[in-house]
Parts: structure tokens; sequence; C-alpha cells
């Protein structure tokens, strides 16, 4: 996906879509690939058939059935996919680069929210609480300490510390009694 296309995502995500359908379908239709060709070109021929055949997929789709979730079903390999790998004898990294293409498609025209469900980029993130970004926050400082003091082996002061505070909460519970 180029950054004209990812502008444009994040406002008409459908028309984005649309686009990139057209420019893959020229780069495709234009390329001629060989079993000599050299194997970057052909992984790009066949990300942009698989970009492709999800677009149309989800494209053809009702408008109410359009989700975030269904661009990421597991299709079928089209006739062309399927002919085209044979031709040039590339049938194992081929399915690989389908599958690579159909996440890496989900992943480009959506984002996800503090609970990491998924929305398109045109839609607003829902707002995380107040109170969960303090939790979050603290916990993730919580987490920095132990890292900073695992990774100096502090693991001993830790302890020490522990058992320091531990014998001054016995002695001043024995002065206040």
């Amino acid at each position: 996906m180029d950054g004209a296309i990812l502008e444009l995502a994040k406002t008409d995500v459908r028309e984005a879509m649309r686009k990139e359908l057209q420019m893959n379908q020229l780069f495709v239709e234009n390329s001629v690939v060989y079993r000599n060709t050299p194997r970057l070109f052909k992984i790009q021929v066949f990300t942009a058939m698989a970009r492709n055949e999800v677009l149309r997929h989800f494209l053809n789709l009702e408008t109410s059935l359009q989700t975030p979730n269904s661009l990421k079903p597991d299709l079928p390999m089209s006739e062309a996919y399927h002919h085209l790998m044979y031709k040039i004898g590339a049938t194992r990294y081929a399915q690989h680069v389908k599958v690579e293409a159909e996440h890496q498609l989900f992943l480009d025209y959506t984002h996800a929210d503090y609970k990491r469900k998924r929305h398109f980029l045109d839609e607003v993130l829902p707002e995380q609480p107040k109170l969960s970004k303090i939790w979050g926050a603290f916990l993730n400082g919580l987490g920095v300490v132990f890292s900073i003091v695992y990774d100096y082996r502090g693991i001993p002061l830790l302890v020490g510390f522990g058992l320091k505070g531990g014998i001054l909460y016995q002695e001043m519970s024995l002065l206040l009694r």
C-alpha cells in the first residue's frame, strides 16, 4: 500500500480499496512472469493477486457485512492464482505469500483500540476510561522498575530492601505497643 492510498484510507476506506484494486490489477496485467523471473518480482505479483482477491470479495459484500473481520477470511485460491503458481513452479512460497498478503491487507486497513478490537482506519477509536489509563500507567511503571532492577542484577538488593522494610516494620510495631 502506498502513501496516497493510506491517506485516502484515513478518510474513506472503501474508496482506497477500490483504488488499490485498480492499481494491483494494472500491475498484474502488465507483469510478465516466467520460471526464470527473479523471485522478488514473482512475490510482488503474487501479493498483488492475493490482495485483489480479498478486496474483490470484501467490496462485493453487502454494506452491513463489511466489517473489519470480514477482511480476513481465508479465501480459496482463484483460478488465475493457481494457474500462475503451477505455470512457474512456485507452489510452496506462493501459498505462503498469499497468507501473508491477506494478513497484511487486514493490518493495513484497520487499527486497534485499547481493547485490541479492530476498526477501519476511517473510524474514530473509542476513548479509553481514565481509571484504566491510570491503572495501565501504574503497571507499566512497576514493570519498568522491575526490569531495571533485574537488568542491573538488583535482585539481592531488592530482597535486602524487603528484609530491611520488614525489620523496620517489626521495630515500629514494638515501639508503638
